[in-house]
């Protein structure tokens, strides 16, 4: 940011509430943070911060956004739209040669055949690191101009990048039950989140420290999911790109068509998926009974460092990738599933991974998982 960037408050509100309040957000092509209050009151204050803009520029994108909250019978409702996050704007004006440095490189050397082993810390590492505000003049970093006399300048050495950086922040006690619809929005909860949550996202990203409410349903579809505690809830989780989860305990996901991380798995943990690719790194020594569902799945599945386990496959054309081993089982004499393979004593185990699957392929390793060549 330059010495001349401007701060602008764009909404401030604060509502009195009570355990009966309720409240509805709906947001549109919007980027929130959402955490604790310190008292019990909801405030919602959103600023933004204009770079190298005129004031008539700065009035423009603030006509275009929509925020509406008000608190009717005890219920707060919230419309937004068209509220910013961070964006960057390029221009030049110059002679010179305009051109983009380093952006496509092409990376070789990057099909992976191996699969290591990440600790849970690592990926909760990962979903902070994600936190973190990146530098808004990168791209105008890589964006270059060859002037006349030779001389190789990036666009923002030029002064060619205009920044508007937003951030909506929404506080909301604990007892204040919260249901969200969002389209084309970046939601991100900060801190324990012990609000009863329904959350329905398409599109955009949901990030989050601490979910932990026993009622909460979230439903995220064709957008990114990244959160670092998971504690009690039901998840509908469909095409996601990447999902990270740090640890999860007393919850279940269902799933399709997604790529799922998960750092540790602890007691109370069911997955049902269909053709989605899941990662389980790490297990409690005490998560009790794991139970997975599912068609046409890809599992890379580490072993848990207890020797107090059992693992039984139930089903059919599943290939199982053990140690240097790869082995399918088709349908029994009716056409159903039967046991296709048992680690450990599942009479006197103390901790069970159970999996229920057709048509897919499990991985198992304990450092590394190598994958064979096609």
């Amino acid at each position: 940011m330059s010495m001349n960037a401007q701060r602008k408050q764009i909404y401030s509100k604060v509502f009195d509430v009570n355990v009966q309040t309720k409240a509805i957000f709906n947001l549109d092509d919007s980027a929130v943070i959402i955490e604790p209050s310190d008292d019990d009151k909801v405030h919602l204050d959103y600023a933004i911060v204009f770079d190298r803009f005129s004031m008539m520029e700065i009035d423009s994108l603030i006509s275009k956004m929509k925020i509406e909250a008000t608190l009717q019978n005890n219920q707060i409702s919230l419309k937004t739209n068209n509220v910013l996050k961070s964006h960057e704007y390029f221009t030049y004006n110059g002679t010179g040669s305009f051109y983009v440095d380093n952006l496509f490189k092409s990376k070789k050397g990057n099909k992976k055949d191996s699969i290591f082993h990440k600790l849970k810390d690592s990926i909760q590492r990962e979903i902070r690191e994600k936190y973190k505000e990146k530098p808004l003049d990168s791209l105008g970093s890589w964006f270059k101009v060859k002037e006349e006399n030779g001389a190789i300048k990036s666009l923002k050495e030029l002064g060619g990048v205009k920044v508007v950086k937003g951030q909506f922040v929404i506080k909301i006690p604990s007892f204040v039950k919260l249901t969200i619809n969002a389209k084309t929005a970046y939601i991100t909860f900060a801190g324990e989140i012990k609000n009863e949550l329904s959350v329905s996202l398409k599109r955009g990203k949901l990030s989050a420290q601490q979910l932990i409410n026993e009622y909460n349903q979230i439903n995220i579809d064709d957008a990114g999911f990244e959160v670092e505690v998971i504690k009690n809830g039901e998840y509908t989780l469909n095409n996601i790109s990447k999902g990270l989860i740090g640890s999860i305990y007393n919850a279940q996901i269902t799933s399709e068509f997604s790529k799922i991380e998960i750092g540790e798995i602890a007691k109370g943990v069911s997955i049902t998926d269909f053709n989605s690719e899941y990662w389980f790194y790490n297990w409690t020594p005490n998560f009790n009974r794991f139970n997975m569902y599912s068609e046409y799945s890809k599992i890379n599945l580490f072993y848990p460092d207890s020797k107090k386990y059992s693992l039984s496959t139930f089903g059919f054309n599943t290939k199982h990738h053990f140690k240097n081993v790869i082995g399918e089982i088709g349908p029994n004499k009716k056409g159903g599933k039967s046991k296709m393979m048992i680690v450990g004593d599942e009479k006197t185990a103390k901790n069970k991974i159970k999996m229920d699957i057709i048509h897919g392929v499990i991985r198992f390793g304990k450092d590394v998982i190598s994958i064979p060549r096609s």
